[in-house]
């Protein structure tokens, strides 16, 4: 990243200090990582979402 757009992405742009990436979403995918994504809740809140989404 550094190379490639010259700056690093997980330096905050307003203050400076270290961020840590919590998630990748995608216009067209959704969510591609989230760090919760291994927690069993979050799992299954997704399950219930993309039935609730299937159904209309």
């Amino acid at each position: 990243m550094m190379e490639t757009f010259g700056h690093d992405p997980y330096l905050c742009p307003c203050c400076g200090r270290d961020m840590e990436l919590t998630e990748i979403w995608h216009a067209d995918y959704g969510y591609l990582y989230h760090y919760l994504e291994d927690v069993p809740w979050i799992q299954r809140w997704r399950k219930e979402n993309e039935r609730k989404e299937k159904a209309g």
